[in-house]
């Protein structure tokens, strides 16, 4: 006889399903590794726009299922919870949605027994630390210190951990006393429901100032091209009546054509050649 479901769980199941269905985009989201003061810090940072609910992954499966029943792309959803999972339930793009996540991660301190995200370096100078038994804490875990004129210093730069190792517990804490902080954490993104499609990450994101110099240089281009062409555009008229009158300029100048316009700087070049002659006849 299978066991009966408790009545909390399916309270539970029946609010995901309810917010399943009353949000037209759905993001799922990792939330593994991350501290309570971090995680409602990052819920502080949705409110007014979007809805996160955190809930055990068989859970979040069933009411996954019964809301998306006809739809057989959420069977890739499923297999991409793993770990802690929580969803984020909202009215904007799947883009901006997306845009708001990579915001949420921010740098961390290590506590041990994590994998370095990053090649993890201590710089040479000094520290904040007076002298003592902690010269001896930072030559245990690998940190080249000494004390020089009165003050504990790191000797020179060292990689501690490379990108991939696992950090120790006691580099750890010696990290976080040099204020370096090796981890990034916030809410990893796995996929978002919109309309029956379902975007990864990998689509998602956009890259601001790729689009912006993509976008000026798209713009330089077409003014140019323009221009070279003489079609007359409201960004392109004053420069064009600009090149025109300073083509004819030159072509009046060369012509040696006198109106209003050239006679001055006809003079101004005629006296301009009189004193290079006057110049070279006074050398010789």
């Amino acid at each position: 006889m299978p066991a009966k479901v408790k009545d909390y769980k399916k309270r539970e199941v029946t609010n995901i399903e309810t917010l399943l269905k009353s949000n037209p985009v759905i993001g799922f989201v990792n939330i593994s590794g991350i501290a309570g003061p971090q995680m409602q810090s990052m819920k502080k940072g949705l409110v007014g726009k979007a809805t996160m609910k955190v809930a055990k992954n068989r859970l979040l499966s069933l009411a996954i299922r019964k809301v998306y029943k006809d739809n057989p792309k959420m069977n890739d959803i499923l297999g991409l919870m793993k770990g802690e999972t929580a969803i984020i339930a909202t009215d904007m793009n799947p883009f901006r949605l997306n845009k708001i996540i990579e915001g949420t991660r921010t740098r961390a301190p290590a506590r041990g027994g994590e994998t370095a995200p990053d090649d993890i370096s201590v710089s040479e100078g000094p520290t904040d630390f007076p002298p003592g038994p902690i010269v001896g804490d930072l030559q245990k875990v690998g940190i080249p210190a000494g004390i020089v004129d009165g003050k504990v210093v790191v000797k020179k730069s060292k990689m501690v951990v490379k990108q991939g190792d696992i950090i120790s517990r006691e580099l750890a804490g010696m990290l976080t006393r040099l204020n370096i902080l090796p981890l990034i954490v916030g809410l990893d993104l796995k996929a978002v429901y919109e309309a029956g499609k379902i975007y990864k990450p990998d689509v998602l994101h956009i890259d601001d100032d790729l689009i912006k110099s993509n976008f000026m240089k798209g713009s330089n281009f077409a003014f140019n091209l323009a221009m070279f062409a003489a079609i007359p555009t409201k960004t392109t008229i004053k420069p064009l009546i600009s090149k025109g009158h300073m083509e004819a300029m030159n072509l009046a100048m060369e012509a040696g054509v006198v109106n209003k316009e050239t006679i001055k700087m006809m003079l101004a070049k005629g006296n301009m050649q009189m004193m290079v002659l006057k110049a070279k006849t006074e050398a010789k």
